[in-house]
């Protein structure tokens, strides 16, 4: 501002020459207007890029499908297979008409839990999916949780998938959870 008001009593003794100092002004503020919409662009760019590599980077080390670990329980007749980078496990006590819970986990970004429960009542409107012999009912299809139902020998298996920015894609986390049913199996 002082800069102008200078400029303009510099021009006051040349006749015409205020036009000089508008222009100047009209060019540093325009310079500096430009500028700042770069930087804020900029800064967005770089704070997309920061959270998109974060969050592809464990999604991303996950082993495919044919590698996975599978986990088996005798006593209610199923195995489920996966990925081996969920390292967690957990046996959580049952409560009421939970039998048995199993859970697989990578610290509070994913966590796969398996309940089987002696009743359940399946939800009317639910959509029914089918993988090999088993028809599962999806209940739950949601950006974080993934929640199918399979009855079966007189066991409900419920299927419970939850994710917290393991996967940057709601496409990969979905491909996921049907893959974790489709390898779901009834043991003999």
């Amino acid at each position: 501002m002082r800069l102008l008001i200078v400029m303009l009593l510099l021009s006051k003794n040349h006749k015409g020459s205020i036009l000089i100092p508008l222009i100047i002004l009209l060019l540093i503020s325009t310079s500096v207007l430009l500028l700042s919409k770069f930087l804020s662009t900029s800064q967005a760019n770089v704070e997309t890029a920061i959270d998109s590599r974060y969050q592809t980077s464990l999604s991303a080390k996950m082993d495919p499908p044919n590698n996975w670990v599978k986990a088996e329980n005798k006593r209610y007749k199923f195995s489920i297979f996966y990925p081996k980078q969920w390292v967690g496990s957990l046996n959580p006590k049952p409560r009421g008409n939970e039998l048995f819970i199993l859970e697989k986990f990578l610290s509070n970004k994913i966590k796969l839990k398996v309940t089987v429960m002696s009743k359940y009542e399946i939800p009317q409107g639910t959509i029914a999916i089918k993988f090999n012999k088993n028809t599962f009912h999806l209940q739950t299809d949601e950006s974080a949780t993934k929640l199918a139902i399979l009855q079966n020998g007189g066991f409900y298996y419920l299927l419970e998938l939850t994710n917290n920015t393991y996967f940057a894609e709601e496409l990969d986390f979905k491909s996921t959870f049907f893959q974790i049913l489709k390898k779901f199996e009834e043991l003999e």
